[in-house]
């Protein structure tokens, strides 16, 4: 009864859009960060598969973040796309989140803070590919699924990909898009 309430309350507080409330109830920095990682991925399990917790006398705490698996442009389900925003997927709480101006300025200072570790995944994703480039060939070897739809809604356009070096073409042509669009919309 008492979490059931909690939420119910927290509910209320963000789709009133009452910014005092909603502070009393989550805690912001988890919700501002999750936000921001699911945005950045454009993850189509966005408010929909993920966690919250709330410790005895603590806050709604938004996290751990898991399931990227439809991120990145790799799901058909939201497409190849990297403009728009899908915070409001199946939790609508981030929709209304994000038309709070409190809550945006948090989410683009946040964006500042981390601009430079957003655009560091470009290297961290070249850094993966030389360290472990040989065991990616033998997976490929092993299990063929380059140029096939292996997966479940696997986009057209990343089916077609025959090469480990076609995947990380689109992989980081849709990051430096998708962070150029995020930092046009949040006027950084």
């Amino acid at each position: 009864s008492f979490i059931k309430d909690y939420v119910k309350n927290t509910n209320e507080a963000i789709f009133k859009k009452d910014w005092n409330k909603i502070q009393q109830y989550i805690d912001v920095n988890s919700f501002v960060n999750m936000f921001l990682l699911d945005e950045i991925m454009l993850n189509q399990d966005m408010g929909f598969s993920f966690y919250m917790y709330k410790k005895q006398g603590g806050k709604l705490y938004m996290g751990p973040m898991w399931d990227f698996d439809q991120a990145c442009g790799s799901s058909s389900h939201g497409g190849s796309g990297y403009k728009g925003w899908y915070a409001g997927s199946e939790l609508e709480w981030f929709t209304s989140l994000i038309e709070i101006p409190q809550f945006r300025e948090l989410v683009a200072k946040r964006y500042k803070e981390k601009k430079s570790q957003i655009h560091g995944l470009l290297d961290t994703i070249d850094n993966t590919v030389n360290k472990y480039s040989y065991d990616f060939a033998m997976s490929n070897y092993v299990f063929n699924t380059f140029g096939k739809r292996d997966r479940w809604r696997t986009m057209s356009e990343i089916a077609a990909l025959k090469t480990y070096k076609e995947h990380i073409i689109y992989l980081k042509t849709w990051l430096t898009n998708r962070f150029i669009w995020m930092e046009n919309q949040l006027g950084i």
